[in-house]
């Protein structure tokens, strides 16, 4: 799969356009959410240089920013749909480091924030989940934290 991918005279191949599967991209993208999902870490994953790279993903006329942004859309919607993690958590989970840029950034995709996304799902806030998830854990019996 990667071998045709490499090959830069492979661009009548079938599943390549001009030699570059956007798949294996996303598939390194998503690999690398949570640690260091650079430009740089995604091409050494591929084995290959950031400029080879962008010039793979111009004659695919794709963006690297493009396919991350769709890869943590893709992801914060679902974990969103999930209910399970916060937004702190989602935010880390898709590399951020700080809640407030997961935040701005999920606002341009969709327009709405995510508490918003959530709350039309019929979750809660991140508060509520909070003390759910505190509430779930606790042993039968004993008295729940306050709220």
């Amino acid at each position: 799969m990667l071998s045709a991918w490499m090959n830069l005279d492979d661009s009548n191949h079938p599943t390549c356009n001009g030699g570059l599967r956007d798949a294996d991209v996303i598939v390194a993208i998503e690999a690398l959410l949570a640690s260091d999902p650079s430009i740089v870490a995604v091409a050494r994953r591929l084995s290959v240089s950031v400029r080879t790279l962008q010039r793979r993903l111009v004659r695919s006329e794709a963006t690297y920013r493009r396919l991350l942004d769709r890869c943590r859309r893709q992801r914060a919607e679902l974990e969103l749909r999930r209910g399970v993690l916060s937004i702190g958590e989602i935010s880390a989970q898709l590399g951020y480091s700080n809640p407030s840029h997961f935040v701005r950034a999920f606002q341009r995709w969709t327009g709405q924030a995510p508490t918003r996304f959530r709350a039309a799902l019929g979750r809660t806030d991140d508060a509520l989940l909070v003390n759910d998830r505190v509430a779930a854990e606790s042993p039968r019996g004993s008295p729940t934290p306050p709220r």
